[in-house]
């Protein structure tokens, strides 16, 4: 674990089966608020609505069988959540196949675990994973500028070429009024008859 944790939107949750107090350490060298650490079995005695909510809080949970761990990953699904669950045992394989992205640890992962991941580290380090989370921020940045870009010029070039030549047309206009000819003398139906500009006689 680390502390270079993701931002902007992106919170960590701690699902482990180890003790409430073994958690709450592995938080705390991980930089995870761990105030407050329900465990399994109590998890087992909260409904629905209740999980829901303290799930909006608690980022720690302790005790955890398969099965809960399946629960939370569905529950924040069920929240509008993208989730992202990383593990490496076999008690982890339904909440890896449940997730939005699942994410198995390469080395120490079990065959099952990688199996039912969508994505497998080679190296098991939490940040790598952030460092994938920033280079594919950085690439979305990089490629929504170039589209813009791409957008911006060549779309008026697209206009200019497919559009009918009437005069209500703003393009048609601007490529009237472009020339030197005297254009009010002409019949509006003769302008920019041509696509690059030129007028029959």
């Amino acid at each position: 674990m680390t502390r270079r944790k993701p931002h902007r939107g992106i919170r960590v949750i701690l699902i482990t089966g180890d003790h409430p107090r073994t958690a709450r350490a592995i938080a705390a060298q991980a930089g995870i608020d761990s105030d407050g650490v329900p465990t399994g079995d109590d998890m087992a005695n909260m409904d629905a609505a209740t999980l829901a909510r303290r799930l909006t809080t608690v980022n720690v949970f302790a005790r955890v069988r398969s099965q809960q761990k399946l629960l939370l990953v569905d529950t924040r699904k069920g929240q509008g959540e993208g989730v992202a669950m990383t593990g490496d045992g076999v008690n982890d394989a339904p909440a890896l196949k449940s997730a939005h992205i699942g994410i198995a640890t390469g080395q120490r992962g079990t065959d099952v675990a990688c199996k039912a991941a969508s994505l497998v580290l080679l190296q098991d380090d939490f940040s790598s994973i952030v460092g994938a989370i920033h280079l594919g921020r950085r690439t979305y940045v990089n490629l929504r500028q170039a589209m813009l870009y791409t957008l911006a010029v060549h779309l008026p070039i697209i206009g200019r070429r497919s559009c009918p030549c009437c005069p209500a047309c703003p393009w048609c206009w601007h490529r009237c009024i472009s020339h030197s000819w005297s254009w009010s003398s002409l019949p509006p139906a003769r302008w920019c008859s041509k696509p690059n500009g030129a007028i029959r006689g």
